[in-house]
């Protein structure tokens, strides 16, 4: 049985995983300030996405728009504040790659 790659690679994943977590104490800092949370959670987005596409562009080699939606995609979910979508996310992400390469 061939096991697929999974949809972005694990250093995509491991990025959002880890900007997700490092930034979760400043978040939490902000939590009741007006703007803090949302000022931070749109530069982790931004911070992921932009991680996301240099690896799937230049490590993978997707073309432009497939690197841009992962990228967007990922951002999204790093942008959420604080460390849970990105880990309940990334974390399957990461597991499915470590399996594949197990498996090849």
């Amino acid at each position: 049985m061939h096991m697929p790659n999974p949809p972005v690679h694990v250093l995509s994943a491991l990025l959002v995983l880890a900007l997700d977590w490092l930034w979760t104490i400043p978040e939490l800092a902000t939590t009741f300030t007006v703007i803090g949370p949302i000022v931070l959670s749109m530069i982790l987005a931004v911070v992921a996405a932009t991680g996301v596409f240099s690896v799937q562009k230049f490590v993978v080699g997707d073309n432009l728009g497939e690197a841009f939606a992962k990228a967007f995609v990922m951002g999204i979910i790093a942008g959420v504040p604080y460390a849970v979508i990105g880990t309940v996310v990334s974390g399957p992400l990461l597991a499915w790659g470590g399996i594949k390469q197990l498996t090849d």
